[in-house]
């Protein structure tokens, strides 16, 4: 039986608290995808760490000068080997600069997204924060309504009356009185007594 004021709050304690599921799903999903970031950045970085002093630059701008001395110049068959294999060796190393480069980057990338997961799940928190405590003051106020009309609506308590049983006395009345009964051990010595006999 609902009361005044009841309603409310409780369609107001429903909004919340799916809104309370809502949050508490994406706060999921956000664990999730940064504890795989995490991982992530995890495995990428020995491999960063270890190539730190690798200049990548150096590489591509000694292969640029090579090919554009290649194109615009005339050699000798054996010095145009020679430039050739100089060339092939240049690609493995830009190979190698191309993955540290790659890595590089999606390290970037990943400190970026956990970052960004970082500062979302805080958001998160603070407002499943802020949910909690106001699902938590409306459980309140709906404690105090109740009061309020329990104790308005209630009667005040009325005393027993003794139970009539007609021109019989009570129950209780035609209890014999306390010494009128036996212990425990008086049946005992009765029951020895008549077995004597």
């Amino acid at each position: 039986m609902a009361f005044e004021g009841a309603n409310e709050i409780i369609a107001q304690l429903q909004q919340l608290e799916e809104k309370k599921k809502v949050l508490i799903e994406e706060a999921k999903r956000i664990n999730r995808r940064l504890h795989y970031k995490e991982v992530e950045l995890k495995a990428i970085l020995p491999f960063v760490k270890s190539t730190e002093g690798v200049r990548t630059g150096p590489v591509r701008a000694t292969l640029r000068k090579l090919e554009f001395k290649i194109s615009t110049q005339a050699f000798t068959p054996k010095k145009e080997r020679e430039i050739l294999k100089e060339v092939k060796g240049l690609e493995k190393d830009l190979e190698q600069v191309l993955k540290i480069e790659k890595a590089r980057r999606k390290k970037d990338l990943v400190e970026k997204d956990i970052k960004e997961l970082t500062a979302r799940r805080d958001e998160v928190d603070k407002e499943l924060s802020d949910l909690r405590q106001g699902i938590s003051d409306l459980r309140e106020k709906m404690k105090e309504t109740r009061k309020k009309h329990v104790s308005v609506s209630a009667e005040p308590p009325r005393e027993r009356e003794p139970r009539e049983y007609g021109n019989a006395p009570s129950p209780i009345a035609q209890a014999p009185p306390e010494e009128s009964y036996f212990s425990l051990e008086e049946i005992v010595e009765i029951k020895k007594k008549n077995k004597k006999e």
